[in-house]
């Protein structure tokens, strides 16, 4: 009787510890800054709270986790970190070939039925949710009722070609100030993309707003705030006012995208507005019949003209049919992605030269290189794009709309040279092309003459509103802060460029006013040329091309030290050719010798900084 009793006693009391334990498997990660920083599991006992966590960065590279990082409960109550297995807080921690670690975090015990839980990891790495429940709202707390319907049978509003202002409101819905202040965001407008506007000022309750002069129907998309993940996409008409609402959460849905092989919530909605183009943009695409023109697999670069026109009509057809049996979409879906696709037909069509390059790249695995000229024979006649236009309307306005091809991107001189009537395309196409000629400094009243014959006024209106913008900047504008294009042969360009500067180290960053990580990796160099990096024997070379507007870029390069050039399409193109640029920020490292090395690993700030100071210490011959 005893043994029994005992035995008893010891098994009630092994529940009992167990009791006290519990472990979440996957917990939500709900917003997150920390893209390289997933927690994959949480022990809580009433000795303890262990976060195993799971890390993936550059093979070879460090992490390191701040000493003070520490949890935070919703009363804001704080636990610190008490130790790590498997990592030593405040030590560099390398990382193996296969750029995965794993560890342990030790802090002190949460109460044992905590749900949601904010990491810290005191040097700005932020983790402002983990839902230990396993549940996330359809809708965010503050989003107002009527948002969350919508007509999913609602016609498509009309295009608008008027220009006017329009006042946006955004709204970050379970905003926390530690992301920051400013909200980023890019606009899309019929004549193109702006993604180097000014940042939004948000207040303490996570809202800001933006006045902007609209050219016509535009897109507009936040994207960021303190390194946060934000979707705050609306399309929005000449001289309206709408309200944008965000849902954080996307940027822990982001983490886990890219850590896990599950996406959270791959379903939700992010964003909500009341706009007149509330339930078209509220309404999802049907992305999986979007055609992936840009992916090297679409089309063959064997194939001859006619086969590859069939080939773009049948790929139509098909993604047609099956957004139109598809009884998950509703009715609005349908006619949105049917637009996307009609765009992407069209851009099939307008830029087969690229897509059969790329299709020849992807087959041989020579991205960017020379193509042999007899590699591919395809040459569209007019009697292809007349093929296309008896299946596809080229002048149907609500092209502007499309998601996946924006008509700024849509190419018009293809179409044009057909013959075939495609007037919409065509004048949007010269319009835009006029505009950029505008934004980049070089345009004047003759370029807009032509378009004060075409079919809508909008286009001459709108143009001569850029021209005159860009010359009042033009008036306050100090020239001198770019340096003249050397007067040499293209593909000598680069070499002028740094040949004043042998003897001394040069970092040259290829970059443009539009590229956000370009920008970034300018904001977090700039303090290092007046620290670390300080030094009379480095030149910093900063090149863009006139892709960056003219505007934007003399108001961006009085805060960047160092030396300007602004090249032309031509100039930077032999410079990209002859380092094989894969895109930007790219940079180039020179020593003091002259010898150019192309350095896209330096993206790496670490590294960055790194090779900086080991090229400094060298000893000069």
């Amino acid at each position: 009787m005893k043994k029994f009793l005992l035995t008893f006693i010891l098994f009630f009391g092994v529940l009992t510890v167990s009791s006290k334990n519990r472990i979440v498997e996957m917990p939500l990660i709900t917003i997150s800054n920390q893209t390289s920083l997933d927690f994959q599991r949480v022990e809580l006992s009433d000795t303890a709270t262990t976060l195993h966590a799971k890390a993936v960065y550059r093979p070879g590279g460090w992490i390191r986790i701040a000493k003070d990082s520490y949890l935070k409960t919703a009363d804001g109550k704080r636990y610190k970190l008490k130790y790590g297995n498997g990592i030593v807080p405040g030590a560099e921690h390398n990382m193996p070939e296969s750029g995965v670690t794993e560890f342990d975090l030790i802090f002190e015990p949460l109460p044992i039925k905590t749900n949601d839980i904010i990491f810290s990891e005191g040097n700005g790495g932020w983790t402002l949710g983990m839902n230990l429940a396993g549940k996330l709202n359809v809708y965010p707390a503050g989003l107002p009722e009527a948002l969350k319907t919508s007509n999913s049978n609602a016609p498509i509003p009309e295009v608008s070609f008027d220009i006017d202002s329009a006042t946006v409101n955004f709204h970050i819905l379970n905003y926390n100030p530690v992301m920051g202040n400013k909200l980023n965001y890019a606009i899309n407008q019929i004549s193109g993309q702006i993604t180097d506007a000014p940042a939004i000022d948000i207040d303490a309750n996570g809202n800001g707003r933006l006045k902007l002069l609209c050219h016509g129907t535009s897109g507009i998309s936040a994207y960021n705030i303190g390194g946060f993940s934000l979707i705050g996409r609306a399309t929005v008409n000449p001289g309206e006012t709408i309200d944008i609402y965000m849902d954080p959460l996307i940027s822990g849905n982001v983490v886990m995208r890219h850590l896990r092989n599950e996406p959270a919530a791959n379903n939700k909605n992010w964003s909500w507005h009341n706009g007149t183009f509330s339930d078209f943009d509220s309404n999802k695409l049907d992305s999986k019949n979007i055609l992936q023109l840009s992916s090297g697999k679409f089309g063959d670069y064997r194939m001859g003209a006619d086969e590859y026109i069939d080939y773009v009509l049948a790929e139509y057809e098909k993604a047609e049919r099956n957004i139109k049996k598809n009884e998950n979409l509703s009715p609005l879906s349908k006619e949105k992605t049917l637009i996307d696709i009609k765009a992407n037909a069209i851009d099939a069509v307008g830029r087969y030269k690229y897509l059969l390059n790329r299709s020849y790249w992807a087959a041989h695995g020579n991205w960017g290189q020379q193509i042999p000229a007899d590699s591919i024979t395809c040459e569209l006649t007019p009697e292809h794009f007349a093929k296309v236009s008896e299946f596809i309307e080229p002048n149907d306005p609500r092209l502007i709309l499309a998601s996946s091809s924006p008509i700024f991107s849509l190419p018009f001189k293809e179409w044009e040279k057909s013959g075939v009537d495609a007037q919409f395309l065509n004048e949007i196409g010269k319009y835009t092309e006029v505009v950029n000629t505008i934004k980049a400094g070089k345009g004047s009243e003759e370029d807009i003459t032509p378009l004060e014959s075409y079919s809508n006024p909008f286009y001459a209106k709108s143009a001569k509103i850029f021209l005159n913008d860009v010359r009042k900047s033009m008036a306050n504008i100090d020239m001198s802060l770019c340096q003249p294009t050397p007067d040499v042969a293209t593909d000598s360009i680069f070499d002028a460029i740094i040949a004043p500067h042998k003897g001394k180290v040069v970092m040259v960053d290829l970059w443009n006013t539009w590229c956000g990580p370009c920008r970034a990796a300018l904001q977090l160099h700039e303090p290092e040329k007046s620290g670390e990096l300080s030094s009379e024997d480095i030149v910093w070379i900063y090149i863009a091309d006139e892709s960056s507007p003219f505007k934007k870029y003399f108001e961006m390069i009085p805060d960047i030290k160092g030396v300007h050039y602004r090249l032309n399409e031509e100039q930077i193109s032999s410079i990209r050719k002859r380092f094989e640029v894969d895109g930007i920020p790219y940079y180039i490292l020179v020593d003091r010798k002259g010898n150019a090395t192309g350095r896209p690993d330096l993206r790496d700030p670490e590294l960055y900084k790194k090779t900086i100071l080991e090229e400094l210490a060298a000893p000069v011959e």
